[in-house]
């Protein structure tokens, strides 16, 4: 049987925090507050920091 996954090894998450969409080399790092939040685009990082807000 041959298993086929990641080890991600780092702090970086492979999805998306909004969106939950694969994130690839460029994603879009939104700093608050000194801890870091991974997204696939800039809407998404727009629409997390919005819903924060609320």
């Amino acid at each position: 049987m041959k298993l086929n996954f990641k080890l991600n090894q780092s702090n970086t998450p492979d999805k998306c925090e909004h969106c939950g969409a694969p994130l690839d080399d460029d994603a879009y790092v939104l700093d608050v507050n000194g801890e870091k939040h991974y997204f696939c685009c800039s809407h998404c990082a727009d629409a997390w920091k919005n819903s924060e807000n609320k």
